[in-house]
């Protein structure tokens, strides 16, 4: 039987430790190496871009209400309009033209058209979208058989729903005010409700 002296016990000792050691060194390296991977989306999920031109009709309702000595009166109104959306992800910026004709009137003023120019900010929730609404207004009317038109400013909101990747519906509601109209000293409000369908390019 061959017998092992200390310094050959020793020896092994060492080795099998260093060998240990080395192993664990190995495995920490691999574990550093192994950088974490982002999160794959899962299939077929895409989010609605509502990026481009886009053009369109509306209708719907003016609510006309020159002060003083005017009635309120509601009536028809609709027309076209065209935009182009700006996106930078979920926000969405659109420069909007429009013109609206109408059969309001209020005693012997008549309102016939409304013409605009718009900033849109909005916020898209994938395939919908909800934006503010400022910009002027250039009006025309006639009272009498005079011809009066004049400059204004409007606020308001929209909700627009991609119904397709092309066609979208949805509804804007606009405040209109025109301080002394055409110089007559009678101040214009007109508030506007419509619905709108449009294609996106």
């Amino acid at each position: 039987m061959t017998h092992r002296t200390p310094s050959v016990r020793l020896f092994a000792g060492v080795s099998l430790i260093a060998i240990l050691s080395l192993g664990g060194i190995a495995s920490a390296a691999d574990a550093v190496d192994e950088v974490p991977q982002p999160p794959i989306a899962p299939p077929g999920v895409e989010v609605y871009s509502w990026q481009g031109g886009y053009i369109g009709a509306s209708a719907g309702a003016a609510i006309f209400n020159p002060t003083p000595g005017f009635a309120t009166n509601t009536g028809f109104l609709g027309g076209a309009f065209a935009g182009y959306n700006i996106q930078n992800g979920n926000l969405v910026f659109a420069p909007e033209l429009d013109i609206d004709y109408s059969t309001t009137s209020s005693g012997a003023l008549d309102l016939n058209y409304v013409a605009r120019v718009k900033g849109k900010l909005g916020y898209a929730f994938d395939r919908t979208l909800v934006s503010a609404i400022v910009g002027g207004a250039y009006a025309g009317a006639d009272t009498a058989g005079t011809n009066l038109n004049d400059f204004g400013w409007l606020a308001g909101a929209s909700i627009d729903y991609a119904i397709t990747d092309n066609i979208f519906a949805g509804g804007e509601y606009l405040y209109h005010s025109f301080d002394s109209f055409d110089s007559t000293g009678i101040d214009v409000n007109v508030h506007t409700i419509k619905a709108r369908v449009g294609f996106k390019f």
